[in-house]
């Protein structure tokens, strides 16, 4: 990366971050149903991360992570109750330093009072409620739609029809689209986000129509009996045509979702070449989605379809290819600051990505992840370490367990080779000790959920101070084919 737009700070930067696209469901990522052409083209001309991870399976951890570089432990940031704070340095206020117009378009879920968190603008509204506590159980605006955005409520409503999610990121878009076609004098990082493809699992239905059979001879139902107590208490049991009319409905989200990324890079493109400036294009999410695979929904597992993201670099001075290495979602500020030579991050845990993005190739690097929870008053730590394909993760609560697959030859994480492979997992475990993931900080965590179930008292009567919340409108369809359907009148009826 040695030509003038790096060597003069200005590469204009557009960061499309999506919410819960797992990696593999994507044309560029090998998936033989999910169409996806506008990102398939874009990927064919820049940089593919084959192993990109988050840092957290869970939103607002892992978007605390890729703005500041750092674990979301390390910010005190443990579930999406959690903030941190507004002298946490970013790649918004490190751009902003160096000139750069830092702009935020729609969703990053920041919590607490700073809505802002170094970007000099922000456009649009988040579609979750900002204040702590404001949350969908508690907006009469999402209607029926509240119970499909939690995930242990994400099978309560599937099927086709509008949604606020789907008009949410319409708005986004067109939003996105109004500011590009605008000249702007200073440099310019713009960051945008959208909700999808996050459940509801609703869709539009003529997608849907053509996905439908492809599932039906694709998806298979899947029993698991987990003996590690978070993984077992995720365990959601839903019939087969659930499991295959949810998929549809997912891969239809992404599948618009894919054409709305279509129409921002195209205007990214016109931008560029109207002002006459150097740019880049990069598309990740902050985590994935189970979709009933090994029983599971939604995120918050290290698996690979919650904790794998997808990441791609494409634009001016970025090479053509992929690369295997294990990087995370906290190396795309480094890489960002090293391409426009901006002050550096005071403390990260991610590191720059720049002699990849040539070549792909990236030496003694891994991708490490956590996640806490509370279980029965007891709280547990995961952490996941991914280095050379090979994946080490470790639950500590009332007792420890251990996981180890090789993510290579076992992609569907079939077989744990932990009992086979003890050296390795001494190894493995040996460096997730020693990587920023490994204190634990379950004191600071309980003392967070003391904080926050305090604060989360205001969010419902206060909903003035959710200026920055989007709020869905009426014209908004209710569910037009609700998969949900009674039970035949014999099963009504009992034994």
């Amino acid at each position: 990366m040695t030509g003038s737009a790096a060597s003069e700070g200005r590469y204009d930067i557009l960061v499309f971050c999506s919410d819960q696209h797992s990696a593999g469901a994507a044309g560029f990522m090998g998936d033989p149903l999910c169409q996806t052409p506008e990102l398939d083209r874009i990927a064919a001309s820049g940089m593919v991360f084959d192993n990109a991870y988050t840092a957290c399976p869970l939103c607002v951890p892992a978007r605390a992570a890729l703005m500041t570089a750092r674990m979301p432990s390390r910010l005190g940031v443990f579930d999406n109750q959690g903030d941190y704070r507004s002298s946490e340095v970013t790649f918004a206020h490190l751009h902003a330093l160096a000139g750069y117009q830092s702009v935020l378009i729609g969703r990053m879920h920041f919590v607490g009072m700073d809505f802002r968190h170094g970007f000099t603008r922000r456009l649009g509204k988040d579609f979750t409620g900002s204040y702590w506590g404001y949350s969908a159980a508690c907006r009469p605006d999402l209607r029926e739609y509240a119970k499909g955005l939690r995930q242990q409520g994400c099978l309560e409503l599937i099927g086709s029809g509008d949604t606020p999610v789907r008009e949410y990121d319409r708005q986004v878009t067109a939003a996105v689209l109004d500011y590009l076609s605008r000249d702007h004098d200073r440099p310019q990082l713009i960051v945008v986000g959208t909700y999808g493809p996050h459940f509801p699992y609703i869709a539009d239905g003529p997608r849907m129509d053509r996905l439908r059979p492809l599932f039906q001879s694709s998806c298979r139902a899947e029993t698991l009996e987990y003996q590690i107590p978070p993984l077992r208490r995720k365990v959601q049991e839903a019939p087969w045509e659930d499991i295959v009319e949810l998929r549809c409905a997912y891969y239809a989200l992404i599948e618009e979702m894919d054409q709305q990324i279509g129409q921002v890079y195209g205007a990214f493109q016109r931008y560029l070449n109207r002002t006459g400036r150097k740019g880049v294009f990069v598309y990740l999410s902050d985590h994935g989605d189970q979709i009933g695979y090994k029983g599971l929904y939604g995120k918050q597992t290290f698996f690979e379809r919650s904790a794998k993201i997808p990441l791609v670099f494409a634009g001016d001075g970025i090479g053509r290819g992929r690369s295997s290495a294990s990087v995370s979602i906290m190396d795309v500020g480094p890489t960002l600051c090293q391409l426009n030579q901006t002050p550096p991050f005071p403390s990260a845990d991610g590191i720059s990505l720049v002699p990849a993005l040539c070549s792909g190739a990236l030496e003694d690097r891994q991708a490490v992840a956590e996640f806490y929870e509370t279980l029965d008053g007891v709280p547990w730590v995961g952490r996941m370490i991914h280095r050379d394909g090979k994946k080490f993760i470790r639950y500590s609560g009332g007792q420890e367990h251990v996981l180890l697959f090789d993510t290579e030859r076992d992609p569907g994480e079939e077989r744990n080779l932990a009992g086979d492979y003890p050296g390795l997992c001494a190894q493995l475990g040996d460096r997730l000790n020693r990587s920023p993931a490994g204190p634990d900080r379950r004191a600071d965590y309980q003392d967070c959920l003391e904080r926050y179930r305090l604060l989360s008292r205001l969010g419902p009567a206060h909903p003035e101070w959710n200026p920055d919340t989007f709020t869905a409108s009426e014209r908004v369809r209710h569910v037009q084919d609700p998969w949900r359907r009674p039970a035949p009148q014999a099963e009504q009826g009992g034994m």
